[in-house]
């Protein structure tokens, strides 16, 4: 499968909600806090992987602590 049709698919599944979901926990000292908003571990997701904010909820189910989009 090439790249974006890898891409598009991977944004397809988590809009979907068909996405792996993280079950673990999360230790405290990865907590980070940032302009007074906590984060349960220092892990995102960077703008340009989801550009039009499709799959935010799929992608954070994941374990990304924060999604970045644009």
């Amino acid at each position: 499968m090439d790249p974006e049709t890898a891409h598009l698919v991977a944004i397809r599944l988590a809009s979907l909600n068909l996405s792996p979901i993280d079950r673990t926990t999360n230790d405290k000292i990865l907590e980070s806090t940032v302009w007074g908003k906590t984060f349960p571990t220092p892990i995102g997701l960077a703008a340009g992987f989801d550009k039009h904010a499709e799959a935010i909820d799929g992608l954070l189910r994941m374990g990304f602590s924060f999604v970045e989009v644009f």
